[in-house]
Order: structure tokens, then C-alpha cells, then sequence
């Protein structure tokens, strides 16, 4: 039996895995372990931004100063000067680089310098420096500027022409236009540097000294073509005040500034001094370039300054300045030639110099050398001369020397017959002009007209040179045909351009801008003195402009010379005084001048531009032309009860009457025009009335006219008040009998694009 128990009690196989049971509690925590080896560097992170500029240190007398900018040796060797101790000029002077490009220094030398490149313009000490790059221009046998650039010690700004006004380029980030910056509205940077741009315009405003006068780096931009950036060309003016004129502080190719005139060749030469373009000191391609003092150039430092800026020791490695020769080869600084030298250079010959010193000198006195863009032209004496320096707006470059020849040849009586001679026949360096006469004659290349004619395409244009019979009839259709040619130099200026192959729309466009901005007077003018161009609406007559003042042009009021008008104002109501009195209020009056103190209008009024205040909520204007009135109804114009400005223009053709009304803010803008608009749509300007002269409605104009801002006879409840600003008055003669040029309809908008009046009212 002890056998069969033993066999009973034996193992069987092992039965399946049963499930896994819960996890235990984590044991205690080991022993740290020993570091491990470090792991590759990461790739480098981007640059950052550049950080803001230090404070001031001590000043030359020891003192960190906290309100004050620190005092400084001044060019004199005083300590805390202003450099009026050893200052040799009495005036603020202004030299200029402008057109294609024409230079004039402060002290007076006129010349061309036909290299492109990027130049320092002018400079002071190292407070402020001016820049320009200049290329080639649609001719290319000249050189236009494209670019500038102001530089201090905090500020590296850029004004580009392929920007336009809207965007600047400071300390290498851009600002845009309506954000960082806003048109008319001058934006302090620091203690000495301010800052303003309008849409084609710009200033930068320096200054030293917490008093007296500064210096002004300006600049404009005007329309040319290709290959332009947007086709835009640049002027640009670098004025100084009086105190810097030692003659030890200004360099560049605006020379030293002391008053003689004599010592500016020497100041400038050689002019690879002031070349920065493959430079460390190049403003555009470095916007980390500020002014400091090691990398001010002068005659006995002409290259330590780029090594010390590049932190070499070897000027090998140091990178070239470097130019293109005026006939396109590229140059660098070593390569440049005594006679690169004299070939870069042109003056303008003694005869031709000593005349417009004579006529600067005329000028000044008449104070109107510093005439700026949209300010009223003289129209008497040498006031009215025009050099290059100073040319109609929306004139191209190469006609600035026939304009300057033509007007000049009226006031040449101080002149010898010689000199007359000399000059009328273009036998100056830097000029291709002649005679308007000889300019403007005709022919189609290869016939002997040409021969008869002495018309030539080469070394020098002389006239107008077609290059078949379609071009002549082709041209001749695009620059306004029935204007008389003798009449106007638009027609001329417009075939000249058409046979240097602009485009025939371009050229009618310039022709109608030559045309009217030669008639356009501004009554209240586009830029100078608040008091000047900002008017106060407070009494009848505020100002008066009569066709018997002396310089009145004729052909702004004589019946055969301005039968067709437009007329262009800005006017901001007082939302409280202008409707307290319902009544109809007088803005603009044109007829008979009459006596102040006891006025008399006629019942048929030739012009007369009211606002119908009766009703405050919905003001209406008033347009009333040789006594046929048009009403332009509220919703047409609804920023009338605003107290906000609007532009208001009123255009004659013939006998039919346009009303526009326009405005520079988006909202009131969505109002004019009655739809969402853009940014880019603002300033705005559209038409919102038209009427017809009826066949007894003649409209006659005199020289014993006058233009009020008021109707002399309204009473006082007929003063609109509110501010005005930017009245333009055009005269006009013939119209196109075809109505296919469209004179108004391209000249109204460019007035509104000048924009709305700035700090004025406010």
C-alpha cells in the first residue's frame, strides 16, 4: 500500500501564468551620477535690435549735464562756443545740389558734377552730415540724385526716392507714414534733431545750441522718368546758419563756408575725399553710421578714419571708395586722376558768374533767393528771374537752362552787348541752352530743313529734330495744338520731350502741368509763416489781391489772356461761430475792386463762393459765375458742418462750371466720396457739381478786379469765420476746342495732392 500513497502524492505540471499583480512602491531614489560631457554648440541666434543710444558724457568743462546738451570745443577752440567768435559771414546761406544735378556752395561757386555714386554733401564737425546718391538719369549723360541721408550722432535717417514720402529709412529700420511718422507734422527725435515730411518734401531740422538759429538738411521730389526709382529725382538744400561760417567746421562738396568764394576749389579738391560709397561711413549701405570723432574727413585726414572705423591695421584691407566716371567707367579712389579731377568738375564761366552774383545779390536784397515750392512768384525786377536753382515746380531738369535763358535774357540791361552775347548763344561751360527762339524751331531728321534751320541732335541739341513725319504729327497732337506756341513755352517744352521718346500721354501730362503751373498764383501760399499761409475768418476783405498791384500778372486777369479759371482752397469752419448766425456766409469774391470803407458790389457778380448757413445742420455751397448761381447740395459735400478742413474748387471751362470738394482725413473722405476708402485713396477730390452759363451770362475779368476772402460788402453775420488756407488761383485761356485734353481734370487732383494746411487753427 506504501507505494500506490508515494505515486498519489507526486507534482503535476505547472498550470498557466496568472495575472500580473500590482506594482510595488518606487524604491528610494539612487546616488546623483557623475556630469556628463558638454554637448555641441547651437547654431548663432539672429542679431538683435540696435539698442538705445547712451547718454551724453562729460562736456569739455568737466560737467555731465542732465538737462543741457554738454558743452563742446567749438571749431573757434572754445570751450562751450557756438562758433560765432571767429564767424566770417553776417547770413544764413544755402547750398544745393538739384535738376541733373546743378551744385551751388554756400559761398556762391556754380558746377556740375556728372559722377555717379554716393558723396557727403556737407558736413559739420560731428554734429550733422548730408548725403546723396547720385545715378544716372533718364538722359544719360547726366546724374541725378535718388537718395539722401541725414547723420548725427543718434540719427542715421533715409530718404529714397523708390520710398517716395512714405516710408524713411532711421537707424536701419523703416518708418511709415501715418505710424512712426505723420505728413505736415514735425516729430522731435532728440535735443537738437527734429524731424518733418510732407508728400514730396522733407526737413530735417539741427541745432547745437538750445538757441539761436539751427541748420536745415531739406530735400524735394519731382517726377522725370526711367530709370529712375518711381522716376523721381531729387533737390536737395543744406542751409547753415551764419555762426558756422569760420571756414574751419563745413566740409564736403558744398565746401567750407567762410564767405569767399575764392578758397572753394581748394576746400573741395579732390573730391574723392567726400566719396563714401564702398565705405564703412556709406549712411545707405551701413545704417549703423554715426557721427563721431574719428570718422570726420578733412584735407590732413583723408584715410585714418576708415581704418579706424573698420578696426584694421592694414589698409589693404580696408575697402576702396569708389565713383563711376561721368562716362560710365567704375573708378576707385586710387585710380582717380588729376585729370579726372578737372574733367568731373564744370563751372559755370566768369561771365555767367558774375552775372548771377550781381542777380543774387538783387535777389536776396528782394527776399526771394530762398523762394520755396508753392510760394507766390514775384513778377517784376530781378525778383522775377528764375535760375536753375530754383525751378517752376513740375519742371523737368532739362529745360531749367532754357527757362533760366529765356527770363534772364528780360533783365540783362546791366550787361554788356558782349556778355549779352555770350550768354543768349549758350557760351557758358556748364550749359546747352540758347535762345528760346532756336530751341524750339523744327524739322524731320535727314531733311534740309534741318540743314536750313542749323538744327542738330549732337554735340549739343539745338531745336526740335523728329524722327520721321508720324513722330512730327504725333507729337505735334500731343502737346496742346491749339495753344499758340508763341504764347507759351509749354507746347515747346512738351515736343522736346516727345522727341526724347516719353511717352505721348507723359508728354501732354507735362505739357498741362507746364502750362498752368506757369499761370498758377498762390494767394495763400503752400509753405512759409503761419501768419502767411494760415488765415483767420474774422472780418469782410480779410485780404485783398487787386489786378493794378504792382508785379499782377496779366495774364491773370485780362479778358484775351483768362477768359477759363480754377480756383483752390482749404477752409475749416468753427463749428460754434460759423453757423451761430444763420445766415449765407462769404468765402471767396472776384470783381470790381472797390473802395474798403465804402464798398460796392455789382448785383451780377462775376465769382462768388458762399456757403448757404441758414440751416446749420445742412450747409450748403454757393458757386455763383457772371451772375448764374449752382447750389451743391449738403449730401454732396457733408463736411461743411465739420470742424474739419475741406478743399473746395471751382473750374471754367468755357461755360460749363465744376464744383469739387475734397478732403485730406479717411472719415471725412468716406463721406465726400459716399464709400469705405483706403489709405492710399486719402487725400480725396471728386466732383459734385456741374451747371452751365446761360447765352446772356458772360463772364469778363480785368486788371481792376480784385480777389477778396470776404465779399468787401458782407456784413459781419456773413463772415464765415474758421481758417483758410492753400488758395491757388489758375488763369487759363484758349480750351481745347475738342475738350480731348482734359486740363482741369488732371490739374484739380494735383492741387489736392499738395494736402491739407498744417498747424493751421489748431
Amino acid at each position: 500500500g506504501g507505494e500506490k500513497v508515494a505515486a498519489a502524492f507526486a507534482l503535476g505540471e505547472s498550470g498557466p501564468a496568472g495575472p500580473r499583480g500590482i506594482k510595488g512602491d518606487s524604491g528610494p531614489t539612487g546616488d546623483q551620477g557623475f556630469v556628463g560631457g558638454n554637448g555641441p554648440d547651437g547654431a548663432d541666434g539672429a542679431q538683435g535690435n540696435m539698442g538705445i543710444r547712451g547718454g551724453y558724457g562729460l562736456g569739455c568743462d568737466g560737467v555731465r549735464e542732465t538737462t543741457n546738451i554738454p558743452k563742446t570745443i567749438d571749431a573757434c577752440g572754445v570751450c562751450g562756443g557756438d562758433e560765432s567768435e571767429c564767424a566770417k559771414y553776417p547770413y544764413t546761406r544755402t547750398a544745393h545740389s538739384v535738376g541733373d544735378p546743378h551744385y551751388l556752395t554756400y559761398d556762391g561757386i556754380s558746377f556740375d558734377y556728372q559722377n555717379a555714386g554716393e558723396f557727403i554733401l556737407s558736413r559739420h564737425m560731428n554734429d550733422v552730415e548730408f548725403q546723396a546718391k547720385q545715378i544716372i538719369c533718364p538722359n544719360p549723360a547726366v546724374r541725378c540724385n535718388t537718395a539722401a541721408a541725414v547723420i548725427t550722432k543718434n540719427w542715421n535717417i533715409q530718404f529714397w526716392g523708390k520710398y517716395r514720402m512714405e516710408q524713411i529709412v532711421v537707424n536701419g529700420q523703416i518708418w511709415t507714414q501715418g505710424n512712426q511718422y505723420r505728413y505736415g507734422i514735425k516729430k522731435t527725435l532728440d535735443r537738437t534733431t527734429a524731424l518733418l515730411v510732407y508728400g514730396d518734401t522733407f526737413y530735417v531740422y539741427f541745432n547745437d545750441q538750445r538757441a539761436g538759429d539751427g541748420a536745415v538738411a531739406y530735400g524735394t521730389q519731382s517726377i522725370w522718368g526711367d530709370p529712375l526709382p518711381n522716376r523721381i529725382y531729387m533737390n536737395l538744400y543744406f542751409t547753415a546758419p551764419a555762426r558756422w561760417s569760420s571756414g574751419l567746421s563745413m566740409t564736403g562738396l558744398y565746401a567750407n563756408f567762410d564767405g569767399d568764394r575764392n578758397d572753394d576749389w581748394a576746400s573741395i579738391e579732390p573730391s574723392r575725399m567726400w566719396w563714401v560709397e564702398g565705405t564703412p561711413s556709406s549712411a545707405f549701405a551701413n545704417p549703423t553710421y554715426m557721427l563721431d570723432h574719428t570718422n570726420r574727413i578733412t584735407k590732413e585726414k583723408p584715410t585714418p578714419w576708415v581704418a579706424k572705423s573698420m578696426g584694421t591695421t592694414s589698409l589693404a584691407e580696408i575697402p576702396k571708395r569708389r565713383a563711376i566716371r561721368a562716362n560710365g567707367d567704375s573708378v576707385v579712389e586710387t585710380d582717380w586722376t588729376d585729370k579726372d579731377e578737372l574733367e568731373a568738375f564744370k563751372e559755370v564761366d566768369p561771365l555767367t558768374t558774375k552775372m548771377r552774383k550781381r542777380l543774387f545779390a538783387k535777389m536776396v536784397a528782394e527776399g526771394v533767393i530762398e523762394r520755396k515750392l508753392g510760394e507766390k512768384k514775384p513778377t517784376t525786377g530781378l525778383a522775377a528771374v528764375e535760375l536753375d536753382i530754383m525751378p517752376f515746380e513740375g519742371m523737368r531738369p532739362d529745360h531749367l537752362r532754357i527757362e533760366q535763358q529765356m527770363m534772364l535774357a528780360k533783365e540783362w540791361k546791366v550787361l554788356s552787348p558782349k556778355q549779352r552775347t555770350f550768354i543768349l548763344a549758350g557760351k557758358v561751360v556748364s550749359s546747352t541752352a540758347v535762345g528760346m527762339t532756336r530751341m524750339c524751331e523744327e524739322c524731320v531728321k535727314g531733311t534740309e530743313e534741318c540743314v536750313t534751320k542749323q538744327i542738330v541732335s549732337t554735340p549739343k541739341a539745338i531745336g526740335i529734330m523728329y524722327k520721321d513725319d508720324a513722330s512730327r504729327t504725333a507729337c505735334n497732337a500731343a502737346c496742346l495744338p491749339w495753344l499758340d506756341p508763341k504764347l507759351t513755352n509749354a507746347v515747346c517744352k512738351c515736343k522736346i520731350d516727345c522727341t526724347l521718346d516719353v511717352p505721348l500721354p507723359k508728354c501732354t501730362s507735362n505739357a498741362i502741368s507746364n502750362y498752368l503751373s506757369a499761370r498758377t498764383s498762390w494767394m495763400i501760399p503752400l509753405k512759409g509763416s503761419l501768419d502767411k499761409r494760415c488765415i483767420n475768418l474774422k472780418s469782410p476783405a480779410t485780404k485783398v489781391w487787386k489786378g493794378t498791384d504792382p508785379g499782377a500778372p496779366e495774364r491773370m486777369w485780362e479778358q484775351n489772356k483768362a477768359p477759363n479759371f480754377a480756383l483752390s482752397f482749404w477752409w475749416r469752419p468753427d463749428p460754434i461761430e460759423s453757423y451761430k448766425i444763420s445766415a449765407i456766409k462769404s468765402l471767396i469774391y472776384k470783381g470790381p475792386a472797390t473802395d474798403r470803407n465804402t464798398p460796392v458790389v455789382p448785383d451780377v457778380k462775376p465769382l462768388h463762393i458762399q456757403v448757404d448757413g441758414t440751416n446749420p445742420d445742412t450747409p450748403e455751397l454757393l458757386v455763383t459765375v457772371a451772375g448764374v448761381q449752382g447750389r451743391v447740395p449738403f449730401a454732396k459735400c457733408p463736411t461743411l458742418k465739420d470742424g474739419t478742413f475741406t478743399q473746395f474748387a471751382v473750374t471754367k471751362r468755357d461755360k460749363y462750371i465744376t464744383v469739387w470738394c475734397g478732403a485730406d482725413e479717411k472719415d471725412a473722405c468716406k463721406k465726400i466720396m459716399g464709400k469705405d476708402v483706403s489709405t492710399d485713396e486719402v487725400p480725396c477730390i471728386t466732383k459734385v457739381h456741374t451747371f452751365e452759363l446761360d447765352a446772356n451770362a458772360k463772364y469778363t475779368t480785368s486788371k481792376d478786379d480784385a480777389i477778396y476772402i470776404i465779399q468787401p460788402a458782407a456784413t459781419q453775420a456773413q463772415v464765415p469765420a474758421g481758417f483758410m488756407g492753400k488758395f491757388a488761383y489758375v488763369a487759363s485761356g484758349e480750351w481745347d476746342p475738342k475738350d480731348s485734353v482734359k486740363l482741369w481734370d488732371t490739374y484739380i487732383p494735383r492741387l489736392n495732392s499738395y494736402r491739407q494746411p498744417s498747424e493751421c487753427g489748431s
